[in-house]
């Protein structure tokens, strides 16, 4: 009985995406007029939840032929009830020059979406219908050259309050490799010049706007992991952006920061210098 439910709900949504219709529309006329009263998702949840709503669709994120990466969604996660709510696309890197990093990004995709929606599951189960808790997680490429390529995963949590935060992934195509915050730096105490100069910008940017609030004292302090969030825009800058609650109270958002290509000279191993804009 799984097996046949997962089979016709993951055959009704591909064949919706294969004509092109929005995914909201996937369910048939029937179905859909049973998920309005709730009557259907209630009926089919225990089967769902087994099943994890793994459905395959052919979107396509990056545009662009040739040796440019292709970026495609290959599964979804998928669960709905009147106290539960799950939406987590899941992407998958095509890359002509079949690098091994675009290969380690698409397995540690999988194995981090995968973790979101099996503690989605153990949440719910532990909550019931005693309150309300979401996850959706939707993918962007926030550049895609023959020199360098960035995805980024955001991720909305919603259980008490509402959280933000972004997994992203860089791959070096010139050598083919996953690049890392600590892989970029000369030495240790690089990322701490860099700390430095994003508490300069908050400075600058309260003095220019009071309703701006960013934490610089001691009373809330926040360092650069080795792993933390940045990419090379499409400008030649590095753009180092933060999770919702980290640098800044939570109705700032996910603020962002470019460095100084100044700030980064002697900084930068060469080989990222190099993608700077001078």
């Amino acid at each position: 009985m799984h097996t046949q439910f997962r089979q016709i709900f993951s055959r009704t949504v591909s064949d919706k995406h294969a004509s092109g219709n929005a995914a909201s529309s996937a369910f048939p006329e029937k179905a859909r007029k049973a998920r309005a009263s709730g009557l259907w998702f209630r009926a089919a949840a225990a089967c769902l939840l087994l099943a994890i709503g793994m459905v395959c669709t052919g979107r396509v994120c990056a545009h662009g032929t040739g040796d440019l990466i292709r970026v495609f969604t290959v599964r979804n996660y998928f669960y709905y009830d009147p106290h539960h709510e799950m939406n987590i696309d899941v992407p998958n890197l095509r890359d002509p020059k079949h690098s091994q990093g675009a290969e380690q990004i698409n397995k540690e995709v999988d194995a981090f979406t995968e973790n979101l929606a099996e503690a989605f599951h153990q949440e719910q189960e532990a909550l019931g219908d005693k309150g309300y808790g979401a996850i959706f997680v939707e993918y962007d490429v926030l550049r895609n050259d023959e020199t360098w390529f960035t995805l980024r995963l955001t991720v909305n949590r919603i259980a008490g309050s509402s959280d933000s935060y972004y997994q992203l992934y860089n791959l070096d195509r010139r050598t083919g490799k996953l690049v890392t915050f600590s892989d970029l730096f000369c030495s240790s105490e690089s990322p701490d010049i860099i700390r430095q100069d994003i508490l300069k910008q908050m400075q600058q940017r309260m003095a220019q706007d009071d309703a701006l609030v960013y934490f610089t004292g001691e009373e809330n302090p926040w360092e650069l992991s080795k792993d933390q969030n940045f990419y090379f825009d499409e400008d030649g800058r590095l753009i180092i952006p933060f999770d919702k609650y980290v640098v800044s109270p939570g109705s700032m958002g996910t603020p962002e920061f470019a460095i100084d290509p100044k700030v980064l000279s002697g900084v930068l191993k060469p080989e990222y210098q190099e993608l700077l804009s001078q």
